[in-house]
């Protein structure tokens, strides 16, 4: 394994539960415990199928390309309500759109004035100037670090066949 944590993960966990706010949306199991929100995918074992640089890329170039799945979504109700979030699911009849607090909002298509699909997620796009090289380098090592430690059982395990 020649892709080496690029900084400090201690310094990483700060900057990922702190100033760069990662866990305002990103799980992570840091000893065992789950820590942050659910917005966003679980990054516990992001590193482990990434390189430092596909890390830093999706850091820096979040909506490239956009995951259709976690496009924002802006939707306006018929009585002036407007939400902001994320599609959980949708039909012709429904719009289910989880917004930034983790509610759930289910939606008929019948009461929504406008719906409005952008194209962007909700992660920050200004993380090129916001964080310092050196930070970038920090979280990707935290990463990288909680990916190494991750639970074994993370995935289950398979299951052998009798007879």
């Amino acid at each position: 394994d020649n892709d080496k944590p690029p900084g400090d993960a201690v310094a990483g966990h700060a900057l990922y539960f702190g100033k760069a706010q990662c866990a305002t949306c990103h799980m992570v199991n840091t000893a065992g415990v789950g820590q942050g929100g659910f917005m966003a995918s679980d990054l516990t074992n992001y590193a482990a199928n990434h390189t430092s640089a596909a890390i830093r890329e999706a850091i820096l170039e979040p909506d490239s390309p956009l995951d259709p799945a976690s496009r924002v979504v802006e939707v306006e109700t018929k009585t002036g309500q407007k939400l902001v979030g994320v599609v959980r699911s949708e039909d012709n009849f429904n719009l289910a759109l989880q917004t930034e607090d983790g509610r759930y909002h289910s939606l008929a298509r019948a009461s929504l004035a406008n719906v409005t699909y952008e194209g962007h997620s909700l992660m920050p796009r200004d993380y090129g100037s916001r964080l310092t090289s050196k930070e970038l380098d920090d979280l990707i090592s935290f990463l990288m670090v909680t990916s190494k430690n991750a639970p074994m059982d993370a995935p289950p395990p398979r299951r052998r066949r009798h007879g």
